[in-house]
């Protein structure tokens, strides 16, 4: 599929994270495999053996590498680049293929109207923006999710919503249009009402996150900026109205005190409403990670 056709760059393929002032993006690079032609990690990791490029420089055709200068760290990039995109859209075909078939039982079965059909993911994922690929960090392409529902008796076709919502929400929301009540302690609020086309007034303005691992770090993400905390560094916040791409880190700009403060108050309250205690959190470096691996 798509045999030798290049498929469209994300803008930021190409940046020098090294140079970066984030330094979530910095640690990431640093501290895992998971760039285009840099790798870092555990000891066993070689900056020439983990990363994209030299783990499938000798593929075997049909998934061999294009031709390129492998003089070139541009050049390794952009075919680096192309492999994976070339078969993460064949394997989403197939995803899309077998969708299809389900769908098309639903229709021959006369199911369809009163069937609910949620296409999802656990995560986004990195297809080369920044030279990444794989998941895990707060930004953009990592943390948003897809998520389409269909359910004829209910939704109108065609029907967009760009409220903020969480995966947490999905199981009220299947209750809900089950007839069934929510546990009081089940987290989440339905989204019934914003399939209707009705927002809530009371409906959330930031989404929580956190992630443990590699990297331990937690933010919040509003319709227009995204804060975070990785341990061992200053926050770190993106404006995605003026920097889409979130190139740069902008919490120290003298303008945006206003900003960090209030999205520091706003973090503050999705903990309390979370109920996750603060040693809960993931707060620890790469250094504490090792202690506490060490101490179990």
């Amino acid at each position: 599929m798509l045999a030798g056709i290049p498929i469209a760059q994300p803008p930021t393929l190409y940046e020098d994270v090294y140079s970066s002032d984030s330094n979530l993006k910095k640690e990431f690079l640093k501290r895992t495999k998971f760039h285009m032609l840099l790798s870092g990690g555990n000891p066993k990791q070689t900056k020439e053996g983990n990363a994209y490029y030299f783990r499938h420089l000798k593929d075997k055709a049909p998934n061999e590498m294009w031709k390129h200068d492998p003089k070139s760290d541009k050049e390794r990039i952009r075919v680096a680049y192309q492999h994976m995109i070339h078969k993460y859209i064949r394997c989403l075909t197939g995803n899309d293929d077998n969708l299809k078939r389900v769908l098309d039982y639903l229709d021959q079965e006369k199911l369809t109207e009163d069937t609910i059909v949620v296409y999802t993911s656990d995560q986004g994922y990195w297809l080369g923006q920044h030279g990444f690929y794989d998941k895990r960090l707060i930004l953009e392409t990592s943390m948003c999710i897809p998520f389409l529902i269909r359910y004829p008796r209910l939704i109108k076709p065609g029907t967009v919503n760009k409220d903020l919502c969480i995966n947490v929400d999905l199981a009220p929301t299947l209750l809900e249009l089950a007839g069934l009540t929510s546990p009081g302690a089940m987290q989440g609020h339905s989204m019934v009402s914003l399939l209707q086309g009705k927002s809530p007034t009371d409906w959330r303005h930031s989404q929580f996150y956190a992630y443990w691992g590699t990297l331990n770090h937690y933010g919040i993400r509003t319709e227009r900026y995204t804060y975070l905390k990785l341990a061992g560094h200053p926050a770190e916040l993106f404006d995605r109205e003026t920097d889409p791409d979130q190139v740069h880190n902008v919490a120290a700009n003298t303008e945006n005190k206003p900003v960090v403060e209030r999205l520091e108050k706003e973090l503050q309250k999705q903990i309390r409403e979370v109920e996750i205690r603060r040693y809960e959190l993931p707060t620890s470096s790469g250094k504490q990670e090792k202690i506490h691996k060490a101490r179990r």
